[in-house]
Protein backbone atom coordinates (compact mmCIF):
# COMPACT_ATOMS: atom_id res chain seq x y z
CA UNK A 1 0.00 0.00 0.00
CA UNK A 2 1.14 3.52 -0.77
CA UNK A 3 0.00 6.74 0.82
CA UNK A 4 0.95 10.36 0.29
CA UNK A 5 0.54 13.81 1.90
CA UNK A 6 -2.84 14.59 0.31
CA UNK A 7 -4.48 11.49 1.83
CA UNK A 8 -7.27 12.05 4.35
CA UNK A 9 -6.15 10.65 7.74
CA UNK A 10 -9.71 9.48 8.44
CA UNK A 11 -9.69 7.33 5.30
CA UNK A 12 -6.28 5.86 6.10
CA UNK A 13 -7.50 4.93 9.58
CA UNK A 14 -10.65 3.29 8.14
CA UNK A 15 -8.45 1.39 5.70
CA UNK A 16 -6.21 0.10 8.50
CA UNK A 17 -9.28 -0.87 10.51
CA UNK A 18 -10.62 -2.95 7.61
CA UNK A 19 -7.29 -4.80 7.42
CA UNK A 20 -7.30 -5.31 11.18
CA UNK A 21 -10.75 -6.94 10.91
CA UNK A 22 -9.79 -9.43 8.18
CA UNK A 23 -10.63 -13.10 8.74
CA UNK A 24 -7.14 -13.88 7.41
CA UNK A 25 -4.55 -11.47 8.75
CA UNK A 26 -1.60 -10.46 6.58
CA UNK A 27 1.70 -11.83 7.82
CA UNK A 28 3.42 -8.69 6.58
CA UNK A 29 2.13 -5.22 5.75
CA UNK A 30 4.35 -2.88 3.73
CA UNK A 31 3.28 0.76 3.72
CA UNK A 32 5.11 3.08 1.34
CA UNK A 33 5.06 6.75 2.33
CA UNK A 34 5.38 8.51 -1.01
CA UNK A 35 7.17 11.71 -0.05
CA UNK A 36 6.77 13.60 3.22
CA UNK A 37 3.40 13.03 4.94
CA UNK A 38 1.39 15.28 7.22
CA UNK A 39 1.67 15.04 11.01
CA UNK A 40 -1.91 13.74 11.10
CA UNK A 41 -1.08 10.88 8.73
CA UNK A 42 2.03 9.97 10.70
CA UNK A 43 -0.12 9.93 13.86
CA UNK A 44 -2.54 7.46 12.26
CA UNK A 45 0.34 5.23 11.15
CA UNK A 46 1.91 5.39 14.61
CA UNK A 47 -1.37 4.36 16.25
CA UNK A 48 -1.45 1.14 14.18
CA UNK A 49 2.21 0.07 14.45
CA UNK A 50 1.60 -2.32 17.35
CA UNK A 51 -1.43 -4.00 15.74
CA UNK A 52 0.15 -5.18 12.49
CA UNK A 53 3.42 -6.54 11.27
CA UNK A 54 3.65 -3.08 9.67
CA UNK A 55 6.80 -2.07 7.84
CA UNK A 56 6.84 1.63 6.96
CA UNK A 57 9.22 2.62 4.17
CA UNK A 58 9.81 6.04 2.66
CA UNK A 59 9.98 6.68 -1.06
CA UNK A 60 11.40 9.94 -2.34
CA UNK A 61 11.19 9.23 -6.03
CA UNK A 62 9.35 10.93 -8.84
CA UNK A 63 5.96 11.08 -7.12
CA UNK A 64 4.35 8.57 -9.47
CA UNK A 65 2.46 5.60 -8.06
CA UNK A 66 4.28 3.05 -10.23
CA UNK A 67 7.66 4.04 -8.83
CA UNK A 68 6.39 3.92 -5.25
CA UNK A 69 4.82 0.49 -5.81
CA UNK A 70 8.01 -0.91 -7.33
CA UNK A 71 9.95 0.48 -4.38
CA UNK A 72 7.57 -1.16 -1.90
CA UNK A 73 7.54 -4.47 -3.75
CA UNK A 74 11.21 -5.02 -2.94
CA UNK A 75 10.31 -5.16 0.79
CA UNK A 76 7.55 -7.75 0.35
CA UNK A 77 8.86 -11.02 1.77
CA UNK A 78 6.16 -13.34 0.41
CA UNK A 79 5.30 -14.62 -3.05
CA UNK A 80 1.64 -13.58 -2.85
CA UNK A 81 1.11 -9.84 -2.51
CA UNK A 82 -2.29 -8.24 -1.89
CA UNK A 83 -2.41 -4.64 -3.00
CA UNK A 84 -4.78 -1.88 -2.00
CA UNK A 85 -5.06 1.88 -1.91
CA UNK A 86 -4.92 3.83 1.35
CA UNK A 87 -8.53 4.96 0.90
CA UNK A 88 -9.89 1.42 0.47
CA UNK A 89 -12.08 -0.49 2.87
CA UNK A 90 -12.09 -4.27 2.44
CA UNK A 91 -14.81 -6.78 3.08
CA UNK A 92 -13.67 -8.75 6.12
CA UNK A 93 -12.96 -11.90 4.06
CA UNK A 94 -11.10 -10.31 1.14
CA UNK A 95 -7.67 -11.79 1.88
CA UNK A 96 -9.09 -15.19 2.79
CA UNK A 97 -11.10 -15.43 -0.44
CA UNK A 98 -8.16 -14.31 -2.56
CA UNK A 99 -5.74 -16.78 -0.98
CA UNK A 100 -8.24 -19.62 -1.52
CA UNK A 101 -8.35 -18.75 -5.24
CA UNK A 102 -4.62 -19.22 -5.79
CA UNK A 103 -3.35 -22.50 -7.17
CA UNK A 104 -0.54 -23.57 -9.51
CA UNK A 105 -2.30 -22.08 -12.54
CA UNK A 106 -3.42 -18.78 -11.01
CA UNK A 107 -1.01 -15.86 -10.86
CA UNK A 108 -3.41 -13.00 -10.18
CA UNK A 109 -6.77 -12.63 -8.45
CA UNK A 110 -8.84 -9.46 -8.66
CA UNK A 111 -12.13 -8.75 -6.96
CA UNK A 112 -15.21 -6.66 -7.60
CA UNK A 113 -15.16 -3.15 -6.15
CA UNK A 114 -18.03 -1.19 -4.66
CA UNK A 115 -17.32 2.49 -5.21
CA UNK A 116 -18.42 5.16 -2.75
CA UNK A 117 -17.57 8.71 -1.74
CA UNK A 118 -17.41 9.63 1.94
CA UNK A 119 -20.17 7.20 3.04
CA UNK A 120 -19.59 3.46 2.61
CA UNK A 121 -23.32 2.86 3.12
CA UNK A 122 -24.20 4.87 0.01
CA UNK A 123 -22.56 3.04 -2.90
CA UNK A 124 -22.20 4.82 -6.23
CA UNK A 125 -21.65 1.69 -8.29
CA UNK A 126 -19.96 -1.66 -8.65
CA UNK A 127 -16.96 -2.46 -10.85
CA UNK A 128 -17.21 -6.18 -11.57
CA UNK A 129 -14.35 -8.27 -12.89
CA UNK A 130 -14.81 -11.27 -15.20
CA UNK A 131 -14.38 -14.76 -13.74
CA UNK A 132 -11.84 -15.61 -16.44
CA UNK A 133 -9.72 -13.53 -18.76
CA UNK A 134 -9.28 -14.27 -22.44
CA UNK A 135 -8.23 -12.35 -25.54
CA UNK A 136 -11.84 -11.37 -26.25
CA UNK A 137 -12.69 -9.69 -22.95
CA UNK A 138 -9.24 -8.24 -22.22
CA UNK A 139 -9.45 -6.11 -25.38
CA UNK A 140 -12.75 -4.58 -24.23
CA UNK A 141 -11.68 -3.38 -20.79
CA UNK A 142 -9.13 -3.93 -18.06
CA UNK A 143 -10.21 -7.14 -16.28
CA UNK A 144 -8.42 -6.15 -13.06
CA UNK A 145 -9.42 -3.79 -10.29
CA UNK A 146 -5.91 -2.75 -9.34
CA UNK A 147 -6.84 -1.63 -5.84
CA UNK A 148 -8.31 -5.07 -5.08
CA UNK A 149 -5.72 -7.37 -6.61
CA UNK A 150 -3.49 -10.10 -5.22
CA UNK A 151 -0.69 -11.45 -7.37
CA UNK A 152 2.47 -13.51 -7.49
CA UNK A 153 5.38 -11.15 -6.87
CA UNK A 154 7.71 -13.04 -9.24
CA UNK A 155 5.24 -12.60 -12.12
CA UNK A 156 5.04 -8.84 -11.63
CA UNK A 157 8.83 -8.64 -11.53
CA UNK A 158 9.06 -10.82 -14.70
CA UNK A 159 6.96 -8.34 -16.68
CA UNK A 160 9.10 -5.40 -15.56
CA UNK A 161 7.14 -4.29 -12.50
CA UNK A 162 4.84 -1.29 -12.37
CA UNK A 163 5.05 1.36 -15.04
Amino acid sequence: MCTYAAENPKYLNECFNSIHNQTLQPTQFVLVCDGQLTVELYNVIESWLDRFNLMVVHYDGDGKLGGALNFGLQFCQHEIVARMDSVDVCFKDRFERQMEAFNEEVDLVSMDVIEFEDDINRPLGVRKVPNTVNTKNISIRNPVNHMAVAFRKTKIIEVGGYQ
